[in-house]
């Protein structure tokens, strides 16, 4: 009992140094964007519509949320449901919340926008609009979130698979370091 409890409390550690973590990279991307030079308009425009047309602020939740549940059905098998059910669906609710609103909101999207015009120039989106508002480019559109579905399924169950030996050598580890007794 008390081995599951450390290694529940060795995640809940981990977990709490990620957010942290994603505070301190999103804070820094954000700092970022704002030093960026402004996108012109019409290459807003067009990579706006471009995010629309392929989805892509829905994706990056929708992995988010993948990569989230993931974790979490691992980490509760690999506890041996030492950590309760509730919490477990509280967390998951939360980083769901979370991503959602913020890969919908203007601070990452006004990033992706930014980040689209480093590497595209306006001919390049308009091609892809082009593209993606072709038969094919809608197919491709309608097939993605079932690749990433199934995509996270593979992954899952890889997590599922290695998450016990993981822990194991993260405890071994956070035990050598001196930070668990």
């Amino acid at each position: 009992m008390a081995r599951r409890l450390r290694c529940a409390l060795t995640v809940c550690a981990f977990l709490a140094i990620g957010q942290q973590a994603i505070a301190q990279t999103l804070g820094q991307a954000a700092v970022a964007a704002r030093k960026a030079p402004a996108v012109a308009p019409a290459l807003r425009a067009d990579i706006e519509k471009l995010m629309v047309i392929t989805g892509s602020a829905d994706l990056a939740a929708q992995l988010a949320s993948q990569v989230t549940d993931a974790f979490l059905n691992s980490f509760k098998e690999s506890t041996q449901n030492v950590v309760p059910p509730r919490a477990i669906e509280i967390i998951r609710e939360l980083f769901n919340t979370e991503f959602a609103k913020a890969f919908g909101g203007p601070e990452i999207r006004d990033q992706q926008i930014a980040l689209y015009a480093k590497y595209f120039t306006h001919a390049d989106v308009k091609g892809m609009i082009a593209f993606y508002e072709t038969d094919l480019g809608r197919k491709a559109v309608a097939d993605m979130p079932s690749l990433m579905r199934e995509g996270g399924e593979i992954g899952q169950r890889w997590a599922q698979d290695a998450m016990p030996k993981m822990l194991q050598t993260l405890e071994a580890r956070l035990k050598a370091e001196g930070l668990l007794p």
